[in-house]
């Protein structure tokens, strides 16, 4: 987790801030970060919560032996869900 915000601000560093970001202190990009990894793991419990519940190993065929290809982008969703209500805060 503390890899996660260390690269997620190094990122906004190097690259710039992008439009949604361009009005928040480092401290507030640091606490977005940090909410972000917990729901890359959140999202990760929760699809590995949902596979058990209907006793299913894989949640597709596509990526063999990994768990299905949502299983390699779980956290991603739930950050884009982070993600997209941020937006809708922030921008609306």
């Amino acid at each position: 987790m503390i890899a996660g915000v260390l690269a997620g601000v190094a990122v906004l560093l190097w690259l710039g801030r992008p439009p949604l970001f361009a009005s928040w202190s480092m401290a507030s990009i640091v606490a977005f970060t940090l909410v972000a990894t917990l729901m890359a793991e959140a999202g990760d419990l929760a699809e590995s919560a949902m596979k058990r519940k209907f006793q299913v190993k894989d949640s597709g065929h596509l990526i063999p032996g990994h768990g299905g290809l949502m299983d390699r982008l779980d956290g991603f969703w739930a950050v884009c869900l982070l993600l997209g209500l941020t937006m809708l805060i922030t921008e609306g």
